[in-house]
């Protein structure tokens, strides 16, 4: 993780600023997520500057028929790189580099990203392109850990079955009818609908989504911008392990919804000028509202609802 510079940074196990409960599908599908970051530690999930940089590695056993090459603009990229024995799809974009591969039938990714990637001020500036030779000695390490690795040390539980998108979008319905939803948002009315592609994942954390039973709830709303939020149907833990997990909930404070009981937790940054998030558990559930203009509002109406 050295830059440019030629300096050597400080280098300690972290995980990059995300409200977003998709950041466990990995670890709650039985996979295995590691991150480590040299430079200071962003402010929040919207920290694009700084001296930071973050190499990551996720790891989602028994994936190899859903794999995709990674993923650069709309559309997989064709170019690869060897890492060691490893031929992978690799390629720089943004915000970074990545390399993937399945390796005994798991999808490996590894990704190193920076503060200041696209505006040419990261810690990288002088290395470009070349980063991935930059890092390849590193990457060449995990996949050939990867490789040696026995099954149990490269996560916890084989794939279960996905639910199909219709499922998705009933549980939504079961959490927070589309009809409250709009009342809520002062709208005429509120769609759920299924999320485009998501048949079709392109990183690990995609095909993990249906493994762990994630809901993605996304909704057209009349007259406003669309809405989405997250839910982890009686998988509460998966919030308070993000919750615990204090630099990927960086810029949130414990909160307290109305309603809420006692032993349920929260963290929110609302209201904000704009938009605003809310993480919270509620009924043996986990569920996060991120960026979006109403999250307190969708919070409080989601467990209104339930009680």
């Amino acid at each position: 993780m050295t830059g440019g510079s030629g300096a050597a940074p400080t280098v300690v196990p972290a995980f990059q600023p995300d409200y977003d409960l998709r950041a466990r599908a990995v670890t709650a599908a039985g996979g295995l997520q590691c991150s480590w970051r040299a430079g200071t530690a962003p402010a929040d999930d919207f920290a694009y500057e700084g001296d930071w940089a973050y190499f990551w590695v996720d790891i989602l056993p028994n994936a190899a028929d859903v794999y995709h090459p990674v993923q650069l603009g709309d559309a997989p990229t064709t170019q690869t790189k060897a890492f060691g024995s490893v031929t992978a799809s690799a390629t720089c974009g943004d915000p970074g580099c990545e390399a993937s591969a399945v390796i005994n039938d798991a999808w490996v990714a590894v990704r190193v990203n920076a503060a200041g990637w696209n505006s040419d001020r990261s810690i990288y500036v002088g290395i470009g392109e070349s980063l991935l030779d930059h890092v390849a000695p590193a990457i060449t390490d995990v996949f050939a850990a990867v490789g040696a690795a026995a099954p149990e040390q490269l996560g916890t539980a084989p794939p279960t079955a996905s639910p199909a998108p219709s499922t998705a979008v009933g549980g939504c319905e079961s959490f927070l009818p589309a009809t409250l939803l709009a009342s809520t948002l002062g709208a005429n009315s509120a769609t759920y609908v299924a999320e485009k592609g998501a048949d079709t994942p392109n990183t690990p954390t995609d095909a993990a989504i249906p493994r762990a039973g994630l809901l993605i709830c996304a909704a057209e709303v009349a007259d406003q911008a669309s809405v989405g939020f997250f839910i982890a149907p009686q998988r509460a833990d998966l919030v308070t392990d993000q919750i615990s997990t204090i630099e990927l909930t960086a810029g949130l404070a414990d909160a307290a919804l109305p309603g809420a009981l006692p032993d349920e937790k929260a963290v929110s940054d609302c209201p904000g000028q704009y938009t605003c998030s809310e993480l919270f558990t509620m009924g043996g559930s986990g569920f996060s509202i991120i960026h979006q203009p109403h999250a307190d509002a969708i919070a409080a109406a989601i467990i209104a609802r339930a009680r």
